[in-house]
């Protein structure tokens, strides 16, 4: 089975090639499901329901429940937009400044778990 290869979210150019850097696997992966937590809907106008709402509401009061609901909407996002991969689990740390949000998943039919933490910031 061929290796799933796309071009790395955020985009950037290879130095010593001059073109778009190319990541693959696993890398894509964790790279889709960035790109996926942090685009509002709306944004793409091609695909406007692309993306999830937790930038919006990722700074709210953030009670247990609002902790909830950010993490059953990343859930949610991630399993409409990103079907290689089957969330574990959603974790939430809090710091000074920002949320980091982590993801624990697999890719499908893969055994091994991953972790991609995405940090939004005040």
């Amino acid at each position: 089975m061929a290796v799933p290869q796309g071009i790395k979210i955020p985009f950037e150019i290879s130095k010593s090639r001059g073109s778009p850097v190319v990541v693959e696997g696993n890398a894509l992966l964790d790279s889709s499901i960035r790109m996926i937590l942090r685009t509002v809907p709306g944004e793409r106008p091609f695909l406007p329901s692309f993306g999830s709402w937790l930038p919006t509401m990722i700074f709210a009061n953030m009670t247990e429940g609002a902790a909830f609901q950010a993490a059953a909407e990343a859930k949610r996002a991630l399993t409409a937009w990103e079907r290689r991969i089957s969330v574990q689990d959603i974790l939430f740390e809090l710091e000074d400044t920002s949320i980091l949000l982590t993801v624990i998943w697999q890719p499908n039919g893969a055994p091994s778990q991953y972790r991609t933490t995405v940090e939004f910031r005040t």
